[in-house]
């Protein structure tokens, strides 16, 4: 390994030997200096690129071109949930996913509806700051949909976009399991009382092949808030 260690040592300064002296033989055969690196593109940008025709096989341009604020479901944590992050990672979004009190690595646990929507917002006030100027999409599935739906009358996101809501908790565990009262049931979530007041636009996906929480749900949200369009 010392002797590969030393090879590799001899070579880098022979190669820097090399880049040296044909730096000074360009500048002797030149009338003026090259530019300064920080003029030079960055972060591997090509002619094309700077014109605006993006080489596909270069990196995007860093900077986001903003955020998505991701309310997973019920099931699960942001370990699986991240699966399809490549996808906002190639239109260039940036993307914040929390877990709830009790899943994953988060510590603690759920006591209250308010306490998880609290819990959205004090997330959401964090991340938004560094996003001044740009827009933010609020996505909430299944359980988060609720929790989405909230935090977006609250804070007015740049659009709003619910995959599998559900009219209410309570609603869906009734049509789940009609014999247990829906006065037991610890957090309401209640979607369709307050939908109407989403102002931003409003989107929500849905499919018939849903057996947890059936599309009628998404199509009753429809009807609550018109300005909504469904997806199925």
């Amino acid at each position: 390994v010392g002797q590969l260690a030393d090879a590799q040592d001899i070579a880098d300064e022979d190669g820097i030997r090399r880049q040296r002296a044909a730096r000074g033989k360009a500048r002797r055969g030149r009338s003026h200096r090259r530019p300064p690196p920080h003029h030079l593109p960055q972060h591997g940008q090509t002619a094309e690129q700077r014109e605006g025709r993006r080489d596909p096989h270069q990196p995007v341009d860093p900077a986001p071109r903003g955020l998505v604020f991701y309310l997973h479901g019920n099931a699960g944590n942001v370990d699986g949930w991240t699966a399809g992050a490549d996808f906002y990672k190639a239109l260039n979004y940036d993307l914040l996913m929390l877990d709830y009190r009790g899943y994953g690595k988060s510590s603690g646990t759920i006591e209250s509806e308010a306490q998880l929507h609290a819990d959205a917002r004090v997330a959401y006030d964090f991340i938004a700051a560094k996003y001044e100027g740009k827009p933010i999409a609020i996505f909430g599935r299944s359980l988060g949909s609720g929790l989405a739906a909230k935090l977006s009358i609250d804070v007015r996101p740049a659009i709003t976009i619910l995959i599998s809501p559900y009219r209410s908790i309570r609603a869906l565990a009734t049509g789940l399991y009609p014999f247990v009262p829906g006065a037991l049931v610890r957090y309401p979530l209640d979607t369709e009382a307050r939908i109407a007041e989403v102002k931003s636009p409003l989107l929500l996906l849905h499919g018939e092949a849903d057996t947890l929480i059936p599309i009628a749900n998404a199509k009753a949200l429809v009807i609550k808030n018109p300005r909504a369009k469904l997806v199925e």
